[in-house]
């Protein structure tokens, strides 16, 4: 499966878990979430390369909005490129109301043990300065003040297993995303 088609797909998943009508999309890129949430969606693209185009140049750890101004904050394929993610995400949290929606690349895919195997040491990844599992993710989000409520597995896509319900358990091990879907911690 191409990566464009992968995309689509990860940004409809993500899609159905937005809560509200206000969308804050931190490192939004060229804002292509915005085509998979609803026309009557108040979307702020926040980023911090002024070439792409976003709403809102800005660092993701110095958000330029009040506490609590978005019903949804969405943090796809971000955390893994940042210096502290914990302050990012907590920033994420302060402006969001009730759900913070993150997707990171799963360290355990496939695609990336593949990369790891078959590529010099020094080639890989190098924009990602972390990797987060599960385990790593819940402790994040906690210390941040949040309370993961889903988290969605991307199936790697292999046509001669996608018959059997066997290697379902495999296919979401091995695929390319995990989706964390949180709701802040009310004190």
């Amino acid at each position: 499966m191409k990566i464009q088609k992968m995309d689509e797909w990860r940004f409809q998943q993500v899609s159905r878990y937005v809560a509200g009508q206000s969308v804050l999309d931190v490192g939004c890129g060229n804002k292509r979430m915005k085509v998979y949430l609803p026309d009557n969606t108040f979307y702020i693209g926040l980023d911090i390369v002024k070439s792409k185009r976003p709403d809102v140049v800005a660092h993701g750890g110095y958000l330029p909005f009040k506490n609590e101004s978005f019903d949804t904050v969405l943090l796809l394929e971000v955390l893994e490129h940042v210096e502290c993610p914990l302050f990012v995400l907590k920033e994420c949290v302060r402006v969001s109301k009730r759900r913070v929606i993150i997707s990171v690349p799963n360290p355990y895919a496939l695609f990336e043990i593949g990369e790891y195997v078959f590529r010099k040491r020094d080639t890989i990844a190098k924009e990602h300065i972390s990797k987060f599992g599960i385990n790593e993710m819940r402790n994040l989000c906690s210390r941040a003040g949040l309370r993961i409520i889903t988290i969605e597995d991307t199936a790697l896509r292999i046509p001669t297993f996608t018959r059997f319900e066997l290697f379902i358990p495999l296919r979401t091990r091995f695929g390319r995303w995990k989706i964390f879907v949180c709701e802040k911690i009310r004190s």
